[in-house]
């Protein structure tokens, strides 16, 4: 038997280690763990202490035991009650609610809230735990999460078994505390709490779960502005008490345990009502309205409060819809002038693509985002959105994750796959509670994630980040073009004073060119080809929303003319490895592929030591090194994948893997247009930028044109 630790008359009289220490040693009250680790020295004074009130502030001041627990053995001179199952109470968690307590997992060391029951018949106790079980399946943002669930034998002061529930630990106050420390919340605010609530309870009413407890007390808000409830299962258990004046339906007073979720729809109109008000209904008075709240508001608090269940709003997702006009209220003295989110490029407002099956969902959307000067369209399932992101360019997408005909996952994935602008964002939303799940997203191509339902803050917040970092991104290639035409123009002055300077240049690097293709068994129309090629690809390219940003006719002109240099490292090659009718050994193979780092190299000595015409090396450096590159990551040197590899390089590689395809070699007959165009679209679908091989398979013809022309 514990020895209690009350004052008692012969305190004075020293007891040994085990009469004090190993009782909560042997409850697990005290972590053997912790105590080991404590120096012997402080374990023998501990141990030899003789009075009972200075052990237990001894423990509390080398935190072994919290000042709670040391309360608790004071008072009744046993751990019993302070361990319940797997966990180790550490303290109270809300003065106002005497049952609810922070605790930590015996073994595991993680902290989580318990609440603890008392007094429950077997039969409560059944159906506390039968929808306990449904509980621990409900994954919602606006639940708290379900952990565990149990009942210590012997554990109440009665001797009872005591029933508790574990819930994950949350920051924060009740909305009862918020709205006495604070005061009432406007009639935005408070809609918006009472829409998370509700969307919460109709999550919970689909699985067959009740509330019937529902008040101000069990309604979580989270540092971040969230709400989220607690003490489902729970109505079997704590009396009801009186419903007048209270935020019980009626007609719980006559049956208790009713499943309806009308008893949920009115105990959430008097949850709002407080957050309002900071009264409860019927009550005489209360604190003062932060704001007027609108008719339609209050009748809309009345039909849902209507003692007659019938002639209330019927259900949880009803209650839902109809609070939806009020996410966004403002009173008639707010301003309602437009705040731009982002500066636009070019006085254009940022566009925004909202797809989402759910239309309260596209709503809120409206409603939080008016005052932000976008241009937003919605449509309600992935298809759509495919379509519409295929022909028009967006700024921003906020794309649900659960959608008829196409799945968000999909769409996200197209998206990635074929941008139809540059920089374009997405924030995925989801039902779905798991954050490592939508953390996944991100890998997947998302840019940021929401979790539903979020609040309108929350969303204001990401949409305007994402909107100006896209808008930074724009400035940024804006920039780049700018200091690229500015070097051209730097150029063209420089070469006004002999016109054919650039025509000179394109002759010397073809002539260069072909020197090194004459070690080769490829031929001099080779290089005349794919500067063809490049130029019809290039051009093709630009021609859409994707490219046509960074492919201007600067840009192109330089392509075309550096693309001859693309293999002017394999003038480091041997002869006997370059014209080698047979298949290369593995050291052979390293040999030949060193010849693009050996090309880029020596263009950029070249660059270092004569500045001149830096924007035409730039380009034939990025060729020469990188046209070898696969859009998988397989290529080399240096093993550049999607974005990462140049797109002069990736125009270039089309159009030298389609020639190197026709072209006869010692080794190889040359293919026919339509089997090099089928090798490439069927056998290749990872070497090339699926953009660019899209827009060669709609103009290759052009190519069958290029080499009829051009040929060996």
């Amino acid at each position: 038997m514990f020895v209690r630790f009350a004052p008692t008359p012969d305190s004075a009289t020293p007891r040994t280690e085990s009469a004090r220490i190993e009782p909560l040693l042997d409850a697990d009250l005290l972590s053997a763990s912790a105590w080991e680790a404590l120096p012997a020295r402080d374990r023998d004074d501990l141990g030899s202490e003789p009075f009972a009130d200075h052990l237990v502030e001894q423990l509390v001041a080398r935190r072994l035991l919290t000042p709670f627990q040391a309360d608790h053995l004071t008072a009744t001179g046993s751990p019993s009650g302070l361990i319940l199952g797997n966990y180790r109470l550490l303290d109270r968690l809300d003065k106002t609610s005497p049952g609810l307590f922070r605790a930590e997992h015996r073994r595991l060391k993680s902290t989580v809230a318990i609440q603890v029951f008392r007094g429950s018949s077997r039969a409560a106790l059944g159906r506390f735990f039968d929808e306990i079980q449904v509980a621990l399946t409900c994954r919602h943002p606006a639940l708290v999460k379900v952990l565990d669930a149990g009942e210590e034998p012997h554990a109440a002061a009665d001797g009872e078994p005591l029933p508790y529930v574990v819930m994950e630990l949350l920051s924060g106050q009740t909305l009862g505390d918020w709205v006495r420390e604070r005061g009432p919340l406007p009639v935005a605010r408070a809609c918006q709490v009472a829409h998370q609530i509700a969307d919460a309870l109709s999550e919970a009413h689909s699985r067959g779960l009740f509330h019937r407890h529902l008040n101000p007390g069990s309604v979580i808000i989270t540092p971040e502005g969230h709400a989220k409830i607690f003490q489902f299962g729970t109505s079997w258990l704590v009396p009801p008490g009186p419903t007048k004046g209270g935020y019980l339906a009626p007609e719980l007073a006559g049956e208790p345990n009713r499943s309806d979720p009308r008893c949920d729809v009115y105990s959430l109109a008097a949850t709002l009502l407080f957050a309002l008000t900071g009264r409860a209904p019927f009550a005489p008075f209360g604190a003062r309205p932060a704001e007027p709240i609108p008719d339609e508001l209050t009748a809309l608090l009345n039909r849902m409060t209507d003692p007659d269940p019938s002639r209330r709003i019927p259900s949880a997702s009803a209650a839902l819809r109809a609070l939806t006009p009020f996410l966004g209220w403002r009173t008639s003295a707010e301003p309602t002038q437009t705040e731009p989110i982002a500066a636009p490029v070019a006085a254009r407002s940022p566009s925004v693509l909202l797809v989402d099956d759910e239309h309260h969902i596209r709503q809120i959307v409206r409603l939080a985002l008016a005052k932000h000067n976008l241009q937003i369209e919605e449509v309600d399932n992935g298809e759509d959105a495919v379509k519409l992101l295929t022909n028009r360019p967006f700024d921003l997408v906020l794309l649900d994750m659960d959608l008829p005909k196409l799945s968000g996952g999909e769409v996200l994935k197209r998206i990635r796959e074929n941008p139809a602008s540059p920089h374009l964002k997405v924030i995925v939303l989801s039902g779905q509670g798991d954050a490592d799940h939508l953390s996944g997203t991100i890998f997947a191509g998302a840019d940021d994630f929401l979790t539903k339902p979020f609040s309108i803050v929350q969303l204001r917040a990401r949409v305007t980040s994402a909107l100006r970092l896209k808008q930074a991104q724009d400035h940024s290639e804006i920039l780049s073009r700018r200091l690229a035409s500015a070097n051209a123009e730097l150029e063209l002055a420089f070469n006004a004073r002999g016109g054919e300077l650039v025509h000179a240049r394109g002759a010397l690097v073809l002539a260069l060119a072909k020197l090194v293709e004459q070690r080769s068994s490829e031929t001099g129309p080779h290089l005349l080809r794919l500067q063809r090629y490049s130029r019809i690809l290039g051009e093709a390219a630009a021609a859409t929303p994707t490219f046509c940003a960074r492919l201007t006719p600067d840009i192109l002109q330089t392509i075309q003319q550096a693309a001859p240099l693309h293999d002017i490292g394999k003038v480091a090659v041997p002869d006997h490895i370059l014209n080698k009718p047979g298949a290369l050994t593995p050291e052979e193979r390293a040999a030949m592929q060193m010849h693009a780092a050996a090309g880029s190299d020596t263009l950029a000595f070249v660059t270092n030591r004569f500045a001149f015409a830096s924007g035409f090396f730039s380009i034939a450096i990025e060729i020469a090194r990188h046209h070898h590159e696969k859009w998988d990551g397989t290529g080399y040197p240096d093993q550049l994948a999607g974005e990462a590899i140049p797109l002069s390089a990736r125009i270039v590689a089309v159009g030298d893997v389609y020639d190197a395809l026709r072209s006869r070699r010692i080794y190889k007959a040359g293919e026919s247009h339509a089997d090099a165009v089928r090798i490439m679209l069927e056998k290749f679908p990872d070497h090339f930028d699926p953009r660019l091989i899209e827009i060669f398979a709609a103009i290759h013809e052009r190519f069958r044109e290029v080499f009829d022309d051009c040929g060996d």
